[in-house]
C-alpha cells in the first residue's frame, strides 16, 4: 500500500507512474496480474473494460474491481488510464505520428477526451507535451527514452 504522502485528497496515486508501478512488485492474487497484463498488451482495445475482464475471467465486475483496488491501491480504471497515458507519452516521441493516430491507437474515438485524460496526468496538453519533448529530442538517447517506459 503507498503512503499517505503519495495520494492526492480523494486517496488516489498522484501520477500515472505512481499507480503503474505499484505492479512492478507481483500482486498476490493471479487474477489483478491477469489484469494487469491485458490492459499493457490491449491498452488500445476497446473493448476492455472491468465487466469484460470480469467475463473473462468468470467472477463478478464488482468483486473484481473492489480485489483489483485492494491489491494495488488504485481503481481499475485509473491504472488503465495510466499505462494508456504511458503509452501516449512514449508514442509523442515519433513526430511522424500525429496526435490523432495516437490517441485512436489507444482507444480513444475523440481526441477531446484523449486531451482531457492526458492533461489530467501531466498537466499540460499533449501538443504542449510534444513540443517539449520534439525540442529537446537531441538530448534524448536510448535510457531517456527506456526511463519513459513505466515497465
Amino acid at each position: 500500500m503507498p503512503n499517505s504522502h503519495d495520494q492526492d485528497q480523494r486517496g488516489e496515486l498522484k501520477s500515472s507512474e505512481d499507480r503503474v508501478g505499484l505492479l512492478r512488485r507481483e500482486p498476490r492474487d493471479w487474477r489483478v496480474r491477469v489484469m494487469a497484463q491485458w490492459v499493457e498488451q490491449e491498452s488500445g482495445a476497446l473493448g476492455l473494460t472491468l465487466t469484460h475482464c470480469a467475463k473473462r475471467l468468470r467472477c463478478s465486475a464488482h468483486y473484481l474491481g473492489r480485489l483489483f483496488k485492494l491489491h494495488t491501491g488504485v481503481p481499475f480504471r485509473a491504472y488503465m488510464r495510466a499505462v494508456r497515458m504511458q503509452s501516449a507519452a512514449r508514442s509523442m516521441a515519433d513526430p511522424a505520428k500525429t496526435l490523432h493516430e495516437i490517441a485512436a491507437s489507444l482507444g480513444y474515438a475523440d481526441a477531446c477526451n484523449f486531451t482531457r485524460d492526458f492533461r489530467a496526468e501531466f498537466g499540460e496538453t499533449p501538443r504542449a507535451y510534444r513540443q517539449k519533448l520534439l525540442a529537446g529530442i537531441g538530448q534524448l538517447n536510448s535510457s531517456n527514452i527506456d526511463n519513459l517506459n513505466p515497465f
